[in-house]
């Protein structure tokens, strides 16, 4: 017997969304690696342009599918949103790169890693998450991808919410403020990204509510 799928569909969508759901994991693990490592930063910003750019051909495709589908496995309005926020994160995840790479960034620090790290799981949920978005027997595991998903993002803000207490701690000279300045830069772009992949998702939970 064939697998069921709930949603009637254009086969077109639920693979690319798996795409880019892979792709925006693949953007968080060069992050997180580069964090804790800390080696080859043009490198991993090279990269990381590369999987963005990946993200914005995945994003055209699925506007395109949109465009010619007359049956859509689910809210024309939900797979817009779905598709901006995979792209949303990984446009994020690459600017932080970016940035460590533009502002000759030396080493990382801990809150550094552990707000990538924050990231990483959240893009492994996303990933888990997107195959599963037409499979009935799959609802609760679903949701809890989804669960995970704002667990992770309040951590984030608790995360964030540290860095920037004690982000002029110690500050002695003007090279220690700018570094401080440009890490307050990065923790924010990092934290704005775990925001983007929590919206991720919002956007699910209102097409599980739509499916009923």
């Amino acid at each position: 017997m064939g697998r069921f799928h709930l949603l009637p569909r254009d086969e077109a969508f639920i693979p690319l969304f798996v795409r880019a759901a892979e792709n925006v994991a693949a953007g968080a693990s060069v992050l997180f690696e580069l964090m804790q490592r800390f080696e080859h930063v043009e490198r991993a910003a090279s990269r990381m342009e590369e999987l963005e750019h990946i993200g914005d051909q995945l994003t055209h495709q699925i506007s395109d599918a949109q465009s010619r589908a007359f049956v859509t496995p689910f809210d024309r309005e939900d797979i817009g949103a779905l598709a901006a926020a995979l792209d949303d994160v990984i446009d994020d995840a690459e600017e932080a790169v970016r940035r460590l790479a533009t502002y000759r960034i030396q080493s990382s620090t801990e809150l550094g890693v552990a707000l990538s790290r924050v990231l990483h799981e959240q893009c492994r949920h996303i990933a888990q998450a997107l195959p599963l978005l037409d499979r009935a027997s799959q609802s609760a595991s679903l949701r809890g991808h989804l669960v995970e998903l704002h667990r992770l993002e309040n951590e984030a803000d608790e995360l964030l919410n540290q860095a920037l207490g004690a982000l002029y701690t110690g500050v002695q000279d003007v090279p220690q403020l700018i570094g401080a300045i440009q890490w307050g830069d990065i923790y924010s772009l990092l934290e704005r990204a775990t925001d983007r992949a929590e919206q991720v998702a919002v956007v699910l939970e209102r097409v599980l509510v739509k499916r009923g």
